[in-house]
């Protein structure tokens, strides 16, 4: 740290300092606009703009008070009137513009100092300091300075600029020109007729030995205070998220099903449950599909270790491997593919594997740029479609001849759409065969 300071000079230490709450913003506003691509409510969108309207008014109310202090007073010749002896407390300090730099009029012991405003660490406000054991304390992190050289005590280096000061008639004078950095600078008679009395303003830096009682109740009541204001905002978030669908994603629980495996349009395992035939759709470890371990099993009886994804009634095996398991006299005969018309139909198309669980949501924009990877990279697409009374269906995407769905239709994955096709049942599963072409974006 200290070496970065003396090569970089406070001022652009002090810069970069700044811009880590530019970029702590930028990601506040990245996630916050992430989240509300998904709400339908203006919670979200309220509680951002609240939040940043508290922050922007409290910079520009603390800008605004700390402009009057830049207005220079009117000077004396050469040198520059800042205040009356008296209206400096005990141990603490007037700020002033001279020479269009801040300085800080310190008085303690029936004496005055001056010194520049500005620490050397991170260019806190030295005259919102206070003096302790002899030296001006800065409030932000109590870098500490003698005020008649501006030098911090041994074995500390750091110094700051003096000024020669003076008083006439009970009015403090300072020179503009300031001294180099650690020049002594003997302080002056405060000549005041009556004592400085002590600021009651409390005054805390992290190793003094113990802090003032009203200081500590303020501190304790604000952390409260916000900590209830915080757990409030949360369970109001909480409580006015939409809920998730009921899908899982046993990962890292494989388990054996035996059937026999359909390779196209799409890997799929029939077996027999509960005296009927179901469909697992398979697919293959993260944003790969299952065509290329599935191809050589193509109306084969074989066991397929793989992981179980789940939402509703239909499902998923994330495959580990598959081998053949000879004959199974339990699979019917290949289920037959029943028409039941053609249908212009509104929704999203998804990626299965997420969708059906392994991400939840597994939709929308936040999920846009996920699905385009996972349906290019063969995993099967799915047409969502919701009627007015919020009921779900999902249909395989394939292409008017019943193979795989083109790449061309990738820009349009994660997006509102409408797709004109011929519905198809096979068993539980929903196809629906459509041209790309026929594959449009909705304007919402």
């Amino acid at each position: 740290h200290d070496f970065w300071l003396s090569v970089l000079t406070p001022r652009v230490w002090k810069t970069l300092h700044m811009l880590v709450y530019v970029a702590y913003a930028l990601v506040i506003g990245h996630v916050a606009l992430g989240l509300m691509q998904a709400e339908r409510g203006l919670l979200g969108a309220a509680m951002l703009g609240a939040g940043a309207a508290l922050v922007i008014g409290l910079h520009l109310a603390a800008a605004a008070r700390e402009r009057r202090l830049d207005r220079e007073p009117t000077p004396r010749a050469e040198w520059v009137s800042v205040c009356r002896v008296d209206e400096i407390a005990e141990n603490r300090a007037k700020v002033a513009m001279v020479g269009r730099e801040r300085v800080a009029v310190f008085r303690y012991d029936g004496r005055l100092s001056c010194v520049s405003n500005v620490c050397r660490h991170q260019n806190g406000p030295l005259g919102e300091g206070k003096i302790i054991d002899g030296c001006i304390t800065c409030p932000w992190h109590g870098y500490q300075y003698r005020p008649d050289t501006g030098a911090s005590p041994p074995p500390f280096d750091d110094k700051v600029p003096t000024y020669n000061i003076a008083v006439e008639n009970g009015q403090v004078l300072v020179d503009p020109r300031p001294n180099p950095p650690g020049t002594l600078v003997m302080p002056i008679p405060d000549h005041a007729a009556t004592p400085a009395l002590e600021d009651p303003t409390p005054f805390y830096v992290g190793y003094a030995p113990r802090t003032d009682p009203p200081l500590a109740r303020h501190t304790r009541l604000a952390v409260a205070g916000i900590g209830l204001v915080s757990a409030g905002t949360v369970l109001l978030s909480a409580l006015t998220q939409p809920q998730f669908v009921q899908a899982s994603f046993d990962y890292g629980h494989p388990l054996p099903v035996h059937g026999r495996l359909t390779a196209h349009p799409y890997p799929t395992l029939e077996v027999m449950e509960n005296g009927r035939t179901a469909r697992y759709l398979l697919a293959g470890s993260g944003k790969h599909g299952a065509t290329l371990a599935a191809a050589a099993y193509d109306g084969r009886a074989v066991e397929v270790l793989g992981t179980l994804i789940h939402r509703g009634n239909s499902s998923m095996l994330e495959v580990v491997s598959i081998q053949a398991s000879g004959s199974d006299s339990s699979i019917r005969a290949p289920l037959a593919q029943l028409e039941i018309g053609r249908f212009t139909l509104t929704g999203e198309i998804v990626d299965g594997k997420c969708w059906l669980g392994v991400m939840n949501p597994g939709e929308g924009k936040t999920h846009l740029d996920c699905a385009v990877r996972c349906v290019s990279g063969g995993l099967p697409p799915m047409l969502v479609v919701r009627d007015s009374a919020g009921t779900e269906r999902h249909l395989l995407l394939t292409d008017a001849g019943g193979a795989p769905m083109s790449r061309s239709i990738l820009p349009l994955v994660g997006r509102p759409v409408s797709v004109t096709g011929m519905v198809l049942r096979e068993g539980d599963l929903l196809f629906i065969r459509a041209e790309p072409s026929a594959v449009r974006l909705l304007s919402q």
